[in-house]
């Protein structure tokens, strides 16, 4: 890629994302610049994000072939919403190391160890610091979210850049995925410890009880009873789990959750026809209007990167005004196409319902007798 801008553009492009907003003609042009400056570098990251992926993929088949891949360029309002949100640690546009990212969805957690083993070797993972890795699973954040998020650096000369490599079993992508589709069909802001409390709450109880799941071999293969009496057995352990358990069943009815998931996915009116099932050698550009709950796509072969990123900050800055409409370019491997990827852009929380009804749903059928005698005796001693 040609170089249009120096280092020092970029990072002055930045920084007047952290400028308040004014009504001139003076600010809306050095807006435009600065939007033109930010696709510049972010559409940088294209090759790089590619060789990443390429690794990623490579490494993740040899342990788990029914594994998704994907990528995507980050948005414009999520690189702002950074750099303000980190603007205390002097964050600067050059040196954010997200703008590409790429993520594998893995099965379980032992297949995605074995993955993350083989990926530190690489020499790009390493820093004279050692490796730039965060362990969510070990140590969840405080609103629940678990992956595992490496850094790494990708390309070679100028045209080097950090690529954000992520690791996620299928019931940990549920999860935050379906965060995301509350932040983005309910106007939340969830993922920045932001809005309603109930609902950060509901995620906090929900990531502690799915770490339950995840802990029972093959859970996801079992059938809907024997989740639940699997589950059960594995809550009443400890009288955290138990506490944490009964939050959740509070929250799931307190805020009608399972009403409000089936409400935005029935709600979403997808105009551009077998789009949810795509899969592409390219990207797709993804258009979503929250005003009349529309999406629409664009399909881009990797020829036409330059033209879907031309389209993709176009898009952007039409919205740019607008927090009701949003856009994303984003590509993915998954044999359910880009709705298995990305289901947050489609309101599809169907396999994280799935996990909810195995929470909320007792009050039909009693515990075992053996299951109940359990229960008494991890609560009474």
């Amino acid at each position: 890629m040609d170089k249009m801008y120096s280092g020092k553009k970029v990072i002055k492009a930045g920084n007047f994302f952290l400028k308040p907003t004014e009504a001139s003609e003076a600010y809306e042009r050095e807006k435009e610049l600065a939007m033109n400056v930010m696709s510049y570098w972010r559409l940088s990251h294209e090759e790089p994000l590619n060789e990443a992926e390429k690794l990623l993929s490579d490494i993740t088949n040899k342990h788990d072939r029914r594994a998704a891949i994907a990528k995507r360029l980050k948005r414009h309002p999520s690189i702002v919403s950074k750099l303000k949100r980190i603007d205390k640690d002097n964050m600067k546009l050059r040196t954010m190391q997200d703008i590409g990212g790429c993520r594998a969805i893995i099965s379980s957690e032992k297949k995605l160890r074995q993955i993350l083993k083989d990926l530190c070797v690489f020499d790009g993972f390493i820093y004279e610091t050692g490796l730039k890795l965060e362990d969510y699973i070990s140590t969840p954040k405080s609103d629940g979210y678990r992956g595992v998020h490496i850094i790494g650096k990708f390309g070679s000369g100028d045209g080097e850049r950090k690529i954000e490599v992520q690791l996620r079993t299928k019931i940990q992508h549920y999860w935050a995925t379906s965060l995301e589709i509350v932040d983005l069909f309910n106007g939340q802001k969830l993922k920045q410890n932001k809005g309603d409390a109930r609902w950060a709450s509901f995620f906090t109880c929900i990531s502690e009880q799915f770490a339950i799941m995840e802990s029972i071999h093959l859970f996801e293969n079992l059938d809907f009873h024997q989740q639940q009496l699997k589950y059960k057995a594995e809550v009443v352990k400890n009288k955290e789990n138990i506490q944490s358990f009964h939050n959740a069943k509070y929250f799931i009815k307190d805020l009608k959750v399972i009403k409000i998931f089936e409400a935005y996915f029935e709600s979403v009116k997808v105009i551009s026809k077998n789009i949810s099932d795509l899969k592409v050698d390219g990207y797709v550009l993804i258009s979503i209007n929250l005003h009349t709950i529309e999406l629409t796509a664009s399909v881009f072969k990797t020829s036409e990167l330059k033209a879907a990123e031309a389209e993709y900050l176009r898009l952007e800055k039409k919205f740019a005004k607008d927090d009701m409409l949003v856009a994303a370019l984003v590509a993915t491997t998954a044999l359910g196409g880009i709705k298995e990827a990305y289901p947050n852009y489609f309101a599809d929380s169907t396999k994280f319902m799935d996990l909810i009804r195995v929470i909320e749903y007792d009050e039909k059928s009693r515990p075992s007798a053996g299951l109940l005698k359990s229960l008494k005796k991890t609560i009474f001693g």
